[in-house]
């Protein structure tokens, strides 16, 4: 009994001190090429919100609007000054090159002359500073609709109509999957035959498929808590019968398939 229990430790110990030999594949994960979670800029109550679980959104597509009232406000109140500010730069215009033409007639002091030209230069001054706050004021009320920043699908929705949202909070998790991130961790004896740009063959044993991916990324240094090499790879999914999530194996070169 004790000899055959020497003889396990010693063959556990023997294997334990063996070279580890690169294999014939990699267990991965897909993970989206994209993924975001995007949050409200401003105050406000949810009046509308667009998409739910799964359904697919275009870049710039409005996903959530807030009640833009006291934006709104803002905005014509901004327009308001503006309108006047270019209104009275018009009027200073026209004085000063009447005074200009007084002066040409030696009916005017120099004096006279710079204090509307000063007069002018402010006024122009103004309506640069109005032009700046009507555009903050737009800016502002562009932000009470929250959109799509590229393609995807909503991963998850975190927002209801009524809702009240600060300034942080998430509202939607969007994923972009017609593209695929295949990340895995490989062992330096696994690195030899690996170059960025190269083509490997990705399997996804619970659909029992193999697809064609191009590594993309190669860690240069070891991921201590993984203990390996990061390796990413981009792997095709226009007909988004991939999802994220699932377990893949990546096919290394001169591997059993």
């Amino acid at each position: 009994m004790k000899s055959n229990v020497l003889v396990s430790a010693m063959a556990a110990f023997a294997a334990a001190m063996m070279p580890v030999q690169a294999a014939d594949y990699v267990v991965a994960e897909l993970a989206p090429a994209k993924h975001v979670v995007l949050a409200s800029q401003v105050e406000g109550v949810v009046s509308v919100f667009k998409l739910r679980l799964g359904q697919s959104v275009d870049k710039t597509q409005p996903l959530v609007e807030l009640d833009p009232q006291d934006a709104e406000l803002a905005l014509s109140l901004s327009d308001a000054e503006l309108a006047l500010s270019q209104a009275d730069y018009k009027l200073k215009q026209k004085q000063l090159k009447r005074l200009q033409g007084l002066e040409q007639g030696q009916t005017l002091s120099q004096s006279e002359l710079d204090d509307q030209q000063r007069i002018t230069q402010v006024s122009q001054a103004q309506v640069s500073v109005d032009e700046q706050k009507r555009a903050q004021a737009q800016r502002y009320l562009d932000k009470f609709t929250i959109r799509a920043p590229f393609d995807a699908v909503v991963a998850k929705r975190l927002v209801e109509q009524g809702q009240w949202l600060s300034v942080g909070q998430p509202v939607y998790e969007l994923s972009q999957v017609d593209t695929l991130i295949v990340r895995a961790y490989l062992i330096e004896d696994d690195l030899a035959n690996l170059s960025v740009g190269q083509t490997l063959e990705v399997r996804i044993p619970s659909m029992a498929l193999t697809r064609p991916a191009r590594l993309v990324r190669m860690a240069p240094v070891m991921d201590s808590d993984a203990q390996g090499f990061a390796i990413e790879l981009e792997l095709d999914n226009g007909d988004r019968q991939l999802k994220p999530g699932f377990r893949a194996q990546v096919l290394l070169p001169g591997g059993e398939q």
